[in-house]
């Protein structure tokens, strides 16, 4: 079987979106991936941080952990 791959740049909240309804619509029959410049997904948590209810690490966590998830996320450096 010919296995497409649908490919995302960004691994922000828009990219993690949507892969997670593109794995929904399409299935199995396509392989997800998602790339990013960084090697950490940023919540978007940002207003927590200014008043110091949260801080970056507790906001952050590590693109290994998306591999879990039914996508492929990977880094790439020369990403811009």
């Amino acid at each position: 079987m010919n296995e497409k791959t649908v490919l995302i740049l960004g691994c922000g909240v828009g990219g993690i979106v949507a892969a997670n309804s593109l794995r929904k619509k399409l299935g199995a029959k396509y392989n997800i991936v998602v790339i990013d410049k960084n090697d950490f997904f940023l919540f978007p948590s940002h207003l927590w941080v200014l008043t110091g209810d949260r801080t970056k690490e507790q906001i952050t966590k590590p693109l290994s952990m998306l591999k879990k998830s039914s996508f492929n996320a990977k880094r790439n450096k020369c990403f811009l």
